[in-house]
């Protein structure tokens, strides 16, 4: 069971969700529905959990949250890394460690960082002193 490796109490958390999903099918915004497809993945098994996330992904871009799209890049990138999908999961990671480093969440970044380095990819610190420095 997938998500049973996250917590001990799946049961709770799917139940959470369920109730969650009455406020965002109310709303029916990018927004919500993004959050709700994260929220489902998050509680699934298998095949429907790739398609969640994407949809979330995709919901989310459409909105001005990036925190809220970077941890969808972020859970997805650690899903497809448990499935040992390590060139998919370095895709959807280096997302986020990009968006997260720029807004200054920084212990989501490093999250990030450690998921890549799972993959088995070097991340290159970025330095302050060079943040501004255009590439040619």
């Amino acid at each position: 069971m997938e998500a049973a490796a996250r917590t001990d109490r799946l049961q709770l958390a799917a139940d959470t969700v369920d109730r969650f999903v009455v406020a965002t099918q109310a709303n029916r915004t990018d927004w919500a529905l993004g959050i709700e497809a994260r929220s489902r993945a998050l509680v699934q098994e298998g095949d429907p959990a790739p398609d969640l996330y994407r949809e979330a992904v995709d919901r989310l871009s459409r909105t001005r949250l990036r925190p809220e799209l970077a941890r969808a890049h972020l859970l997805y990138g650690e899903w497809l890394r448990r499935q040992k999908r390590r060139i998919d999961a370095r895709d959807q990671l280096r997302t986020p460690h990009d968006m997260f480093t720029e807004i200054g969440r920084l212990a989501f970044a490093e999250r990030a960082v450690h998921e890549l380095r799972t993959t088995g990819e070097t991340v290159r610190k970025r330095q302050d002193a060079t943040r501004d420095d255009l590439t040619p």
